[in-house]
C-alpha cells in the first residue's frame, strides 16, 4: 500500500472561508457567450460519460483532456475579449500541436501529458495576456521563468516526471491568472497563502528520503492539483457565490479519499479539477479586470513559447 499523502488545508474550510469574502468581489461585466456555455456543458457531459466507461488507468487521461479543453475555451474567450491576436494565434498552435500529438495515441501517459499540457498552455496564455494588458512586468517574468523550468523536464524523454512539472506549471499559471483580475484584497491574500502553502509542501516532499521516485512524483502532482482546485475555487466564488455548494460537493470527494493510497488520491484530484473548471469557466466574465489606461495589444517577441509534451 502506498503511503498516505500529507494532510492538506481542508478544502471545505477554504471554500467556507472564501464564501464570507466573495460578497466583496466586483459585479458581472457581461454574460458568458452562449456558444461557450453550450460547449462547456457538452464537455462536462462527455466527461461523465467517459468516466462511466473508463478503467482506472484511463481516468487521468480523460480528466486532463477535458480540463485542457475547458481552459482552452476560457483562454480563447479572453483573447477575443482583449482583441489579443497574438494570444489567439498561440492558442491555435497549442491546439493543433495537442491534436497532432494525441491523435491515435495508445499510451495513457501520452494522453495524460497531452491534456495537462493543453491546460497549462491555455492558462499560460491567459496569464501572459492579462499581465501584458495590465503592464505587470513581474508577472510576465514569472510566466517566462515557469516556462524555462518546465521545458527542462518536458523537453526531455517522456516520463511521469513531466506530470509533476506540468501540474506545477498549471498551479503557477492559475495563480498568476487569478492575481491579474480585480479581486478584493482578501481574496488575493487567500491566493497568496494557498500558493505559498503548496510551494512549502513541494519543498517538504522533495526533501523526503523515504519516498521512491514514483511516490515523489505522485505526491507532487497531487499537491499541485489540490492547489489548482483551491485557486479555481477563488475565481468561482468571486464570480458567483451560488457556486459555493457545488464546489463543496466536488471537494467532499477529496476529503473522503485523503487517507487512501496515492493512485486513488490523484484520480480524485484530477476529476475534481475538471469538474470545478466546468462550473467556473462560464462564470469567469463575472470577474472584472483592473482599469488600465491603454491595454497593450502589440506583438511581444518575449511572449510565451510553445511548450509541448513529447
Amino acid at each position: 500500500m502506498m503511503r498516505r499523502i500529507f494532510r492538506t488545508w481542508p478544502a471545505l474550510l477554504l471554500c467556507a472561508a472564501l464564501s464570507l469574502l466573495c460578497a466583496a468581489a466586483g459585479p458581472l461585466q457581461a454574460a458568458p457567450p452562449p456558444d461557450q456555455e453550450k460547449h462547456i456543458a457538452e464537455l462536462a457531459r462527455a466527461f461523465e460519460a467517459q468516466l462511466n466507461l473508463a478503467a482506472n488507468d484511463q481516468v487521468l487521461g480523460v480528466s486532463f483532456t477535458r480540463a485542457g479543453e475547458t481552459w482552452l475555451a476560457a483562454a480563447r474567450n479572453l483573447a477575443a475579449g482583449l482583441d489579443d491576436k497574438q494570444a489567439g494565434a498561440f492558442l491555435d498552435r497549442a491546439e493543433k500541436d495537442y491534436h497532432l500529438r494525441t491523435a491515435g495515441a495508445v499510451s495513457q501517459l501520452r494522453l495524460q501529458l497531452g491534456g495537462l499540457n493543453l491546460m497549462y498552455q491555455s492558462l499560460n496564455t491567459m496569464a501572459y495576456a492579462l499581465a501584458r494588458r495590465n503592464g505587470d512586468k513581474q508577472a510576465m517574468e514569472a510566466v517566462r521563468n515557469t516556462e524555462e523550468r518546465i521545458m527542462k523536464v518536458v523537453g526531455g524523454p517522456e516520463g511521469t516526471s513531466a506530470l509533476a512539472a506540468l501540474s506545477g506549471g498549471v498551479l503557477t499559471m492559475m495563480a498568476v491568472t487569478a492575481s491579474q483580475t480585480d479581486l478584493p484584497e482578501e481574496l488575493n491574500q487567500a491566493l497568496s497563502r494557498e500558493f505559498s502553502l503548496r510551494r512549502e509542501v513541494d519543498v517538504n516532499i522533495s526533501a523526503r528520503d523515504d519516498l521512491n521516485p514514483v511516490e515523489r512524483i505522485l505526491l507532487l502532482t497531487i499537491n499541485h492539483l489540490n492547489g489548482t482546485l483551491s485557486m479555481i475555487q477563488v475565481l468561482a466564488l468571486a464570480a458567483d457565490d451560488s457556486l459555493l455548494e457545488p464546489m463543496r460537493a466536488i471537494e467532499s470527494g477529496l476529503v473522503e479519499v485523503r487517507d487512501a493510497d496515492l493512485e486513488t488520491q490523484i484520480l480524485a484530484a484530477a476529476k475534481a479539477v475538471a469538474r470545478a473548471g466546468f462550473l467556473t469557466v462560464p462564470a469567469l466574465t463575472d470577474i472584472p479586470l483592473p482599469q488600465v489606461k491603454e491595454p497593450s495589444r502589440s506583438n511581444d517577441p518575449a511572449a510565451p513559447a510553445d511548450i509541448s509534451s513529447k
